[in-house]
This record gives structure tokens, C-alpha cells and sequence, in this order.
């Protein structure tokens, strides 16, 4: 068995597929698992579930894949990760919210997220039943986040306790951390880095064309 603070998995193999496997201990609704199993929820790992001696085991699939936490053992953080942390996170709570599913299901422990070994994507796990705040979990990913931040780019520090600054906020949303990454993008188009006076763009806009790139990419 493996895992952090209140996580315990085991990890199978078969010739060709990795699995996740946690026990099932949150009460959950059948509607959940439904869900879940024949549902393609973008930015979730797929899950099955199963019972042997009376007790629930949800299965993971992690093929091709590398938990957050062996991840940065060979990565620091930078602003470009934390964006695209932040911005993947998002786009799997839109998903959730589209199959009636409760965002705070979503296990933010670095053992519980994946990253492709291809693409660098990350991929949720998602425990049914699960009532945690994930406002508050996202926070504590954040405290992780900083003991691995490359402070070679002032640009990383700023952006990285900026945003944990704005998590400790009563009340936040991820919504407003990912707003720091366009207002600085603001910041460089007035001070005319590389672009016309003309071709500068708002914060709103910068917002919509981040939307709609991040919506494209994640789907």
C-alpha cells in the first residue's frame, strides 16, 4: 500500500494497463458511479469499481502515466505549470458540472494526480462521494507546489505566492487565481513587449481567447 495523508492505494499491473486502486469508504450515490463508468469525462481517469469481500474498490487506469509526486522529483514548478495546473483544473470542474457531478469529489493530493508521460497533461482522480472542499485541498496542493518552485525567474515567485496569497482569500474561486496569469499578460502588452500599441489586447479579451484555447486543447 502507498499513498499520503488520508490516501491509501495499491497498484496493479496487467501485460499492457497500470491501475490506481483506492477502498471506497465515502458514502456515494448510484447516480456517481454511473456516471463515472460510462462517461468519458475529459481530464478524469477512467474508473471502474468493484467489490471483493464485501468491500468497494474503485480502479484507477494510470497507463502511461506518472503521479505528480514521482513527477517533481525530476521538476521544479514554474508559472507555465502552475497555468496549466490551474487552467486543467478548471476545465475538469466545467466537466463535472456538466454530468451532475460535485467538483469537490476531486482528490488533489500530488499522489492522486497524474501527469502524461507524452503530453505533460494532468488527469484528476475523481472519488465518488468524497464531500472535501476542494478550494481548501487546491490550497494545500499549493503549499506542496512552493517547496518545488524553481526560483531561478522572478516571474515564478511572483506568480506562485501570488496565487497562493489569493488562495488563503475567504471565499476564493480558481477562477480569480487564474485571472492573475492574464491580468500580468496585460501588464506586458501596455509596456509594448513585442507588439504595436494598436495590437494590445484587455484583460477580457485575454480572458476569452484563454477560454477558448484551453476548452480546445482539454476537450
Amino acid at each position: 500500500m502507498a499513498g499520503g495523508k488520508g490516501m491509501k492505494a495499491d497498484y496493479r499491473r496487467t501485460w499492457n494497463q497500470s491501475f490506481m486502486v483506492l477502498e471506497e469508504t465515502e458514502p456515494y450515490q448510484e447516480y456517481e458511479i454511473r456516471m463515472l463508468e460510462y462517461n468519458h469525462i475529459s481530464g478524469l481517469l477512467p474508473m471502474e469499481i468493484s467489490m471483493e469481500d464485501g468491500q468497494v474498490y474503485l480502479s484507477y487506469e494510470i497507463t502511461g502515466k506518472m503521479a505528480l509526486d514521482y513527477f517533481l522529483e525530476r521538476k521544479d514548478v514554474d508559472a507555465e505549470f502552475l497555468k496549466n495546473l490551474l487552467c486543467r483544473c478548471i476545465h475538469v470542474c466545467r466537466e463535472l458540472e456538466k454530468h451532475l457531478l460535485n467538483e469537490d469529489g476531486l482528490r488533489m493530493e500530488p499522489e492522486a494526480i497524474f501527469v502524461d508521460n507524452r503530453t505533460e497533461e494532468f488527469y484528476f482522480c475523481y472519488q465518488p462521494g468524497k464531500t472535501d472542499d476542494i478550494k481548501r485541498n487546491f490550497r494545500e496542493l499549493m503549499e506542496i507546489l512552493l517547496q518545488k518552485l524553481d526560483h531561478s525567474k522572478e516571474e515564478n515567485v511572483q506568480i506562485a505566492y501570488e496565487l497562493y496569497q489569493k488562495s488563503l482569500e475567504e471565499n476564493y474561486s480558481l477562477l480569480e487565481l487564474q485571472k492573475v496569469f492574464y491580468q500580468r499578460e496585460e501588464i506586458k502588452q501596455e509596456e509594448g513587449k513585442q507588439e504595436k500599441p494598436e495590437e494590445r489586447k484587455t484583460t477580457r479579451e485575454i480572458y476569452a481567447e484563454e477560454e477558448i484555447k484551453c476548452e480546445g486543447e482539454l476537450i
